[in-house]
C-alpha cells in the first residue's frame, strides 16, 4: 500500500513548517543490511517517468516533494502530491509519475 503524508494536513491551523518544531507521522521500516540510495531529481512540467507504463522496484522508495506538483499513478488510484508531501512506495508496487509543474524531489531507495 502506498502511503502519503500531506504536509498541509499535518499542520494545525495557523502553523507553518518554519514556525518551530513539528513532528509528524513517519514511516517505520525494518532495515536489515539494506542498501540506502539517495538523491535529488528534477523534472520539467509534463514529463512522465517512466515515459510509458508502470515500473516497480525491489526497494522501498521514499520521496519528499521539495517543489512543484505531481501525479503518482498506481494500479489502484492516482495521487496528487504537492511541495512538502512525503510518499512511501513499498517494494513491488507498480507506479509512474507525471510532473504537473516543474518538480524537484528528494528520494531514498532502501532495500
Amino acid at each position: 500500500m502506498v502511503k502519503i503524508i500531506h504536509m498541509q494536513e499535518s499542520l494545525k491551523d495557523g502553523e507553518s513548517p518554519t514556525s518551530g518544531m513539528m513532528l509528524s507521522e513517519a514511516f517505520d521500516l525494518p532495515v536489515n543490511q539494506a542498501t540506502l540510495k539517495t538523491g535529488f531529481a528534477s523534472f520539467k512540467a509534463d514529463v512522465r517517468q517512466p515515459p510509458e507504463g508502470l515500473v516497480s522496484r525491489e526497494e522501498v522508495e521514499i520521496s519528499l516533494i521539495l517543489s512543484g506538483d505531481t501525479e503518482l499513478y498506481t494500479p489502484d488510484r492516482t495521487y496528487v502530491l504537492k511541495a512538502g508531501d512525503l510518499v512511501m512506495i513499498p517494494p513491488g508496487v507498480p507506479n509512474a509519475a507525471k510532473a504537473l509543474t516543474d518538480l524537484t524531489v528528494y528520494y531514498m531507495l532502501c532495500g
